[in-house]
């Protein structure tokens, strides 16, 4: 009924206002104090010097976090039969810990195909921030499964941080409060969960006890294949020969693109530019006995106790504009199992959005510029 009140009153106001559009309105303002008995004689003071308390709290809280990143602790699920990357987070009041998987290819929901029935609702995210101090940010959209099915299995997780681009997921608050970025850096995928790096939203803090290797930086196209980090490869090369690959494998508009995702483990490529490398790098693997493990979805494996990977020549991805990415030879004849090793690519689809991995990602810094719509890479030992 309060409401209502002043909404009436509101309107009448807003309607003379109208109606008197050539005259002038003056309004007394009194002080509140002058509305409220006096208790003491310092009681004006003891009220400003309260409400300035609460606001002088807040803009610190406000400056300490605009000046310093969130940092939450990243680490490979290798340990818990997972081929993903983890990290813990902080939610609710009290706050309580929760293993999540890390994935720029999810928003809120699994990219998989798999579904899930719960409720949404806005919690409290308690975080660490990069100059040791912790924050709370508050009315960040989570949502609570009930019962799921489809190809969703977490291993150990108990759910999926989202941090494909939109404006409902992490990423997007957190870019809002902390700075227009985020990165991370992938250990090696076979780390033990006592290795761990981390996740970062703002920006990343300098090194000053070791000279960090240059970077690299090349145009994300968040507009491309949203709510995906799009980047615009035109080529892949195996030593200094650059692969046949046709360009509309590359092509957005004719069915192909390609995007990072942290949330896939292999690297997918469209039939022309698989079988390219695949052959490529055959050539260097002949007299490498090759097995065909039961069950395992990669079809060139080999044994490789004694094999040397200087033998394997460098494959780079060339991105428009000239930077290239040139992952370890181990992110592209990856571990399998003791003994064993895969190239570790996947077939799509003669049109297929091309995926690379987070394999592939591994030992290298990642820098998601979203305000500035760049992708910096360097690479790092994570450690």
């Amino acid at each position: 009924m309060k409401t209502m009140t002043m909404l009436l009153c509101l309107i009448t106001m807003l309607l003379i206002a109208s109606a008197y559009s050539n005259t002038v309105m003056r309004l007394d303002m009194t002080h509140r104090d002058t509305l409220s008995p006096i208790h003491t004689p310092f009681h004006r003071i003891e009220d400003i010097i309260g409400e300035d308390k609460k606001r002088h709290s807040l803009i610190s809280q406000k400056i300490k976090t605009t000046k310093s990143g969130a940092r939450m602790s990243l680490g490979s699920g290798f340990d818990f039969g997972a081929a993903q990357y983890f990290s813990e987070i902080m939610v609710g009041t009290p706050a309580k810990k929760f293993r999540v998987v890390v994935d720029t290819g999810s928003e809120l929901t699994y990219v998989d195909g798999s579904s899930a029935q719960g409720v949404f609702a806005k919690e409290t995210f308690t975080l660490g921030l990069t100059n040791g101090s912790v924050t709370s940010v508050r009315g960040l959209l989570i949502g609570c499964s009930s019962a799921s099915e489809g190809g969703a299995s977490f291993r150990e997780a108990d759910g999926i941080l989202g941090l494909a681009l939109s404006d409902y997921s992490f990423t997007s608050k957190a870019t809002n409060i902390f700075g227009g970025k985020f990165s991370y850096c992938l250990v090696d995928h076979t780390s033990h969960k006592n290795v761990s790096n981390y996740l970062i939203f703002g920006s990343t803090p300098s090194s000053t006890t070791t000279k960090a290797p240059a970077r690299r930086t090349a145009r994300l196209d968040l507009s491309l294949l949203p709510p995906f980090y799009a980047v615009n490869i035109v080529g892949i090369s195996i030593g200094e020969e650059m692969l046949n690959i046709p360009p509309q494998v590359w092509d957005v508009k004719k069915g192909g693109g390609t995007i990072l995702d942290s949330g896939s483990s292999l690297t997918f490529l469209a039939e022309a530019a698989y079988k390219a490398v695949v052959t490529g790098l055959q050539r260097h693997l002949v007299g490498v006995k090759r097995i065909k493990p039961e069950g395992l979805p990669i079809e060139f494996c080999y044994y490789t106790s004694k094999f040397d990977d200087r033998k394997l020549p460098q494959l780079t991805f060339h991105f428009m504009g000239g930077t290239r990415f040139a992952p370890y030879r181990r992110s592209y004849l990856i571990n399998a199992a003791p003994g064993i090793r895969c190239l570790g690519f996947v077939e799509a689809k003669a049109e297929a959005t091309n995926v690379i991995g987070n394999i592939m990602q591994q030992n290298h810094l990642w820098e998601f510029d979203i305000a500035a719509s760049t992708l910096s890479f360097s690479p790092s030992t994570c450690l």
